[in-house]
């Protein structure tokens, strides 16, 4: 009982013994376990579990009742994370300047040699890309009450977007975890935008291209993280002397490996899906269309 009572006691979150000033500080962020606001992995365990219960839940609740109209409500929160994206975008762009400025392109951007690399500028605004990922589980709760359908790319993608940028504070993968930052609010800039004038009434052409745009962003991600593995598993070599084979090498680049994989298996999750729904939405049960053939006024008389 004693062993049961210490790990219930370590999950246990002292908040007011948490740097609550870290959420203002630019300059002079630094991630910190179990000192910065947020940093127990506990909290995005809790909130994603309780987002798949009470949002089923609620779906349940809702499946005899009238849907509700929240079209005001609607276009601000999309408006508000139109913004935050971008604030987002172009917080990340000038962390990356500052970065390049300092390090250069290679180690300041790409392969950091840094063991505790997670501060400044640049971080912050990944720190921020990942607490924007709890307010976003908004959008679920929306689509419930409006009875809108749920579809699994969707619950994905906000379930495990939590867990997803907390691994890369705490595993220290620097370049993929600013590169989301970057290409995430970016893409989401556009997006919010196109939910909220699409409540408005407006529905863009441009649909389509917005995600096509989603899945080079997952393509990206395989290609920087290929390029990531290259220079992470530097002097390897694998020893096949034994049935279960021995391998070996020297890290090039920081980073925990249980991070890097988890990330990688997330995007590569995000590609498959976001291109079947592609597929779904834009190329299945289309048919070509019979060019039009101009009328002669007999025919136009006959008809």
């Amino acid at each position: 009982m004693q062993t049961l009572s210490a790990y219930v006691d370590s999950l246990y979150i002292d908040w007011g013994s948490l740097q609550w000033k870290q959420l203002f500080e630019i300059n002079d962020f630094k991630w910190q376990l179990g000192e910065t606001p947020f940093s127990h992995f506990q909290v995005p365990l809790g909130i994603s579990v309780a987002y798949l219960i009470s949002l089923y839940g609620l779906q349940g609740y809702m499946k005899d009742r009238k849907p509700f109209s929240l079209k005001n409500f609607t276009v601000v929160h999309n408006f508000f994370l139109c913004f935050l994206s971008l604030y987002m975008f172009l917080g990340a762009s000038y962390g990356a300047f500052l970065k390049y400025s300092s390090q250069g392109f290679w180690a300041g951007l790409v392969c950091e040699q840094d063991a505790n690399p997670i501060k400044g500028p640049l971080f912050y605004f990944s720190y921020i890309f990942y607490l924007s990922k709890f307010y976003e589980l908004l959008d679920s709760y929306l689509l419930v009450l409006k009875k809108k359908p749920l579809i699994f790319l969707h619950v994905w993608h906000h379930f495990i977007m939590p867990f997803v940028c907390w691994a890369g504070l705490e595993g220290k993968w620097c370049m993929a975890l600013w590169t989301s930052t970057f290409w995430n609010s970016f893409v989401h800039v556009i997006m919010y935008y196109y939910y909220a004038v699409s409540t408005i009434g407006y529905n863009p052409w441009w649909k389509k291209y917005l995600t096509a745009l989603q899945i080079y962003q997952f393509v990206s991600g395989v290609i920087y993280t290929n390029t990531y593995f290259y220079y992470y598993f530097t002097d390897l070599k694998v020893s096949w002397d034994t049935a279960i084979p021995s391998v070996n090498y020297t890290q090039g680049c920081t980073g925990e490996l249980w991070a890097v994989v988890f990330m990688f298996f997330v995007n590569c999750s995000f590609l498959i899906l976001f291109s079947q729904f592609f597929v779904d939405s834009y190329l299945k049960g289309r048919k070509p269309s019979a060019p039009k053939v101009k009328e002669t006024p007999e025919q136009k008389k006959r008809s």
